[in-house]
This record gives structure tokens, sequence and C-alpha cells, in this order.
């Protein structure tokens, strides 16, 4: 009995994986994973069904577990392989379940293993699509001068997939650790590829400008409140 607790998690492993095979929260469509019939039969794991009393001895903690153990590798799998960064919709939707996780779930604090994991894979598949989905190549001023080389209008589309991807990646920074987030949107996107492309602009003094105030927007308030 004294262990009884910490196997009730792999006793229910096989059965909440089985029904999670095709559970995608990047999908519109995706059931909220509190509505599974896994979770219904957890949460109630432990209470008398005709009086809907806890039952002396009952783990309250075995749904947190269950999420800790089985469901975040799932998650963690989801966000390093299928998870399109670019997608502002996608990343909404996960960002939602992460938060949820982690303000609801007492074994999900931002400290915990298990948000710590998530929080890797985050970063992983970032990283991923920054060196997979963004390339700014060092033109050299003739061709960039030549309207038909194409060359100014790749800097300028890489600009705005630049600003799009760290809008993406920003509305992570109130879960990624503030190195991590700083990392990815300060020295990955904005110093290696909007300054660049900024630099290569052949746009106005206006354009330029309007350019710098969009990527200023993006970066959230409160890491100006000390400068």
């Amino acid at each position: 009995e004294a262990y009884i607790d910490l196997c009730l998690p792999r006793v229910f492993a096989p059965f909440v994986r089985l029904e999670m095979i095709e559970w995608n929260p990047l999908q519109d469509d995706c059931m909220d994973f509190e509505l599974t019939e896994w979770f219904e039969t957890l949460s109630s794991f432990g209470f008398d069904s005709k009086s809907g009393e806890m039952i002396d001895g009952a783990d309250l903690r075995l749904v947190p577990r269950v999420v800790e153990k089985i469901f975040v590798p799932k998650l963690s799998f989801l966000i390093e392989n299928v998870w399109n960064v670019v997608s502002a919709e996608q990343t909404k939707r996960l960002v939602c379940l992460v938060r949820k996780l982690v303000d609801e779930y007492p074994t999900m604090g931002k400290e915990s293993k298990a948000a710590q994991t998530l929080s890797s894979s985050i970063r992983t598949a970032i990283k991923g699509a920054l060196e997979n989905d963004l390339y700014l190549p060092l033109y050299p001023k003739s061709l960039l001068e030549d309207e038909s080389s194409g060359a100014q209008a790749f800097v300028e589309q890489q600009f705005w997939s630049s600003v799009k991807i760290l809008q993406t990646v920003l509305l992570w920074h109130s879960f990624l650790p503030f190195s991590v987030c700083q990392e990815l949107c300060i020295d990955s996107i904005v110093n290696r590829y909007l300054l660049l492309a900024l630099q290569y602009s052949a746009s106005s003094l206006d354009e330029i400008l309007v350019k710098c105030e969009k990527i200023f927007t993006c970066l959230p308030a409160e890491w100006f409140k000390k400068l």
C-alpha cells in the first residue's frame, strides 16, 4: 500500500496513451483533454459512485501525476515535431494549453521538471524554425541595387517573415525563462536577421522608421521598465 500511489500512473498509462494517439491540440477541432474519457475516469477515481464522496485513502494527486508522466511527454513530442512555429494560431493554442497546465496543476509549476521539459522542447522547436525558415545572405551592394536581381525583394520578404516569427515567439514570454526568451528574440531574431535586413534595406527613411517601430512594439513593455 505504501507504493500504490506511485504505481497507479504506470497502471493507467497504456489506456491514456491509447486514447491520446490522435489527440493534437494544434488542430482547431481538438477536444479539450479534460473532456476525454481517460481524464473523466481518473478524476472520479477514489470517489464513491453513488454518494460522490471521497473514499478513505483516495489519491487526489493521481490526475496531476498522469499529466506530468504521460501527458507532458506527448505534448513535448508534438511541440518538437509537429508544431509550426510560424503559425500564430497553432502557437496561441499551445500557449493557452501550457498556461492552463502551469496555473491549474500542482505538478506543473514553472520550476517543475515537467515545465522545464516543455520549455526545452519549445526552445528546440523555435531554434529549428529559425535555422530552417529564415535565411539572409550577405549580398554585395551592387546586387542589392540591381532591381532585376530580386535580392532587395528577398531581403524585404525575410524581414517581415522574421517579424512574424518574433511575434509568435513572444507569445511565450510569460512562460519561457527571461534569459531564454531574450536569447531567442534579441540575439537570434532581432540582431541576426532584423537589424541586418534594415542595413540592407533600400527603403526610404520613413519606411525604415515604420519597420523599427514595428520591431519595438513587438517587444514586451516590461523589458524596458528598468532602462
